[in-house]
């Protein structure tokens, strides 16, 4: 994630099964936020996740979104 934030990334996104708690916790913990869900036709639903490096996009996106981050 570092090497990330140093080449300009400004949003990582990452999406997985939702019984991967293995993944879907870690994440969590570390500040990705649920950003939405799909319908994929082999794998059914998916959660998406987002990380926000920059805290004033993220502060928008949750704004927007109606959520306090």
């Amino acid at each position: 994630m570092e090497r990330l934030k140093q080449e300009g990334f400004q949003v990582v996104t990452s999406t997985h099964h939702p019984n991967n708690a293995a993944v879907l916790i870690p994440k969590l913990k570390f500040g990705f936020i649920i950003s939405g869900m799909q319908l994929h036709e082999r794998f059914r639903f998916l959660i998406e996740l987002k990380y926000f490096f920059n805290e004033e996009r993220r502060n928008a996106y949750s704004k927007n979104i109606g959520l306090e981050l």
